[in-house]
């Protein structure tokens, strides 16, 4: 359940759950889910949208911002920009500013509903890495990184609280 950890990140608390295991033992399969059954990831945006719509009746607003990446072989790409002539997502750098970690160019979505998300959770899966290993036909070879960006602002004029909700789905771990 990620109604808690959802609320927490709309409260202004920066939230990261992740999926960790041996390649094979269903980590993308619980934070993407088959098609009509959920996994973490859209049941935490559903529940996210949800909340927000429950605190704007009592006077809040909120800002979403989405974007999706990936670690692929010491590479970090953005999975939601348009590709380069060359077909591959775009390759992307990490910056240091004073002791926060940043991905220079990385795309961010302005979004409003959960059915804004789904395309986008869609298009990056579709550009993942993948290969074929012992234990899995179509395995997601690198770790991959979704961040909401929510702004909470409580009436008109009133305290804005940033957070952000990471999912992140680690690339397996095997024995070589």
């Amino acid at each position: 359940e990620v109604s808690q950890l959802t609320q927490s990140a709309l409260d202004g608390h920066n939230v990261a759950i992740f999926a960790y295991g041996q390649t094979g033992s269903g980590k993308t399969f619980t934070m993407e889910g088959p098609g009509g059954d959920p996994g973490v990831t859209p049941r935490a945006v559903e529940r996210l949208f949800a909340h927000a719509a429950e605190l704007s009746a009592l006077g809040s607003s909120f800002e979403f911002e989405v974007s999706c990446l990936e670690v692929y072989n010491e590479e970090v790409r953005d999975l939601l920009a348009p590709p380069p002539k060359g077909g591959e997502p775009a390759k992307l750098k990490l910056q240091d500013l004073a002791g926060v970690v940043c991905v220079q160019g990385l795309k961010s979505t302005r979004v409003a509903t959960a059915e804004e998300v789904a395309p986008l959770l869609a298009a990056a899966q579709r550009v993942r890495s993948t290969a074929s290993t012992k234990m899995n036909d179509r395995s997601s070879r690198s770790h991959y990184v979704f961040r909401m960006r929510i702004r909470r602002r409580e009436g008109e004029g009133g305290e804005c609280r940033e957070s952000e909700l990471y999912l992140v789905d680690l690339a397996g771990s095997e024995r070589v």
